[in-house]
């Protein structure tokens, strides 16, 4: 059962880590990189409390920060091909390569076309949430910062012209609120499983129930708004970023898939969290 338990904590933990995305060996890997994971994110905060003025001297600095952490994630997974880490045994360098050249041309397809105070704030947001594409603002390029900048009709701010926008924008915050819950519910399940005193045991129980019971709320919320959504609108963000409309139809479709089946691995997750706390077993 320890084993098991194990697992169900890595995978929630997976489900919430947007840094790295290379998966956990187990649930002590789990804590250390959650650990690590607010720290960046509280990094991320003080970042974008900065004035405009100084963010416009922080942002190449963050792209060139990014680009460095890229490098290092495969070179790790070089590693794993030639036998030097079995942690992160079975994951291709090409799907590693894959999903940051999506997040890479998010940033640039951002830098190159808007020229919007606001873009400082989203790209540090999409600096947050890396390793989470999601409904990703991807464009064709490469490069970030060595394209010429893409002509568009004036906008108060990034894709605000796009009605089906402002419904994407709702999911993902709804997503990264409830990634932000999810640490907590590690925190308090590792408290559960392994507090000193029986009251503190039970305390984290009651409170693991109701967190619980407010992320299933979130996900109702979530899946609401993602109704909302079709594929051909979803593809049309894509299209004003670049792709075909055979590649934005593929990619939307994707994305809405991959929404619903996120969901749903959370509460099935939760589920065994509860039943765990419930009936202790």
């Amino acid at each position: 059962m320890a084993s098991e338990n194990d697992a169900a904590i890595t995978a929630l933990a997976n489900l919430s880590l947007q840094h790295d995305p290379t998966p956990l060996s187990n649930a002590a890997d789990a804590f250390e990189a959650l650990r690590e994971l607010r720290d960046d994110v509280e990094k991320e905060k003080l970042k974008t409390q900065l004035s405009r003025r100084e963010q416009r001297t922080a942002l190449p600095h963050a792209v060139i920060h990014f680009l460095d952490r890229r490098e290092k994630i495969f070179k790790k997974h070089k590693q794993v091909l030639a036998g030097k880490n079995k942690r992160y045994a079975g994951i291709k360098v090409e799907e590693v390569q894959s999903m940051w050249t999506d997040v890479e041309n998010r940033l640039g397809y951002l830098l190159r076309t808007c020229q919007h105070d606001g873009v400082r704030e989203d790209l540090m947001q999409m600096l947050k949430d890396a390793c989470e594409p999601g409904f990703a603002w991807s464009g064709t390029t490469n490069r970030l910062l060595n394209r010429p900048t893409i002509q568009h009709k004036q906008r108060c701010g990034p894709f605000a012209a796009k009605p089906p926008l402002a419904t994407i924008q709702k999911v993902d915050q709804i997503t990264d609120r409830i990634h932000e819950l999810l640490l907590r519910v590690v925190d308090l399940h590792y408290e559960f499983k392994n507090g000193l005193v029986r009251s503190e045991r039970e305390n984290a129980g009651i409170q693991l129930k109701a967190l619980s019971e407010t992320i299933k709320k979130d996900i109702e919320e979530g899946r609401d708004a993602a109704a909302a959504l079709n594929v051909t609108d979803v593809a049309e963000v894509y299209t004003t970023a670049g792709y075909t409309r055979d590649e934005a139809l593929v990619k939307a479709k994707e994305d809405l898939a991959g929404l619903t089946g996120r969901m749903r691995k959370v509460e099935e997750i939760l589920g065994r969290m509860v039943a765990e706390v419930v009936y202790n077993v």
